[in-house]
């Protein structure tokens, strides 16, 4: 645990507990950070934490639309959860890393800055990873392997013959 106190002139100064350690942002420190600071890095935390999972559940989506792993729901189930977790990375970016002020900050605001900066980059490079992942749905480009699959689990339909009308024989 960490107790920080701020003396009359603005410095903090910082006591930690002997037998507990500080983390800050995944990663251990001996730096002491405001409180301010320490509230928008464990935002920060949370928000990279939500990112990662949306980030691996859009990865396993792509790998089944595109034939490559196991497929354990249809194309519909995927395109559905592809929207919904596009509606849940646009919610996090609004609401979760662009609601997280920097400026502010004072003792760990160069590392909040970093860290938002990154997780800012990485949604744009999901909203495209899912924009390539709904066009692959939607042009139903399905690769050969998965299209067999497909085809294999299919009852064999009869070939058509026209029948004839009574009035024809």
């Amino acid at each position: 645990m960490r107790i920080s106190e701020v003396s009359g002139n603005g410095d903090e100064s910082c006591e930690t507990l002997p037998h507990q350690t500080v983390v800050k942002a995944g990663v251990r420190t001996n730096r002491c950070f405001s409180h301010r600071s320490e509230e928008a890095l464990s935002a920060l935390l949370l928000s990279e934490t939500r990112l990662a999972h949306i980030e691996d559940r859009v990865a396993e989506i792509d790998t089944f639309v595109r034939g490559l792993g196991p497929q354990p729901v249809g194309l519909s189930k995927a395109k559905s959860d592809l929207a919904q977790l596009e509606a849940d990375a646009n919610k996090l970016e609004s609401t979760g890393v662009d609601n997280i002020y920097t400026s502010e900050l004072q003792s760990g605001q160069a590392s909040a800055k970093e860290n938002k900066k990154e997780q800012l980059r990485r949604l744009e490079a999901l909203f495209s990873r899912i924009d390539g992942v709904f066009g692959v749905i939607s042009t139903g480009a399905v690769p050969s392997s998965q299209a067999a699959v497909v085809q294999a689990s299919q009852p064999p339909t009869a070939p058509h013959t026209p029948q004839l009308a009574a009035e024809d024989c």
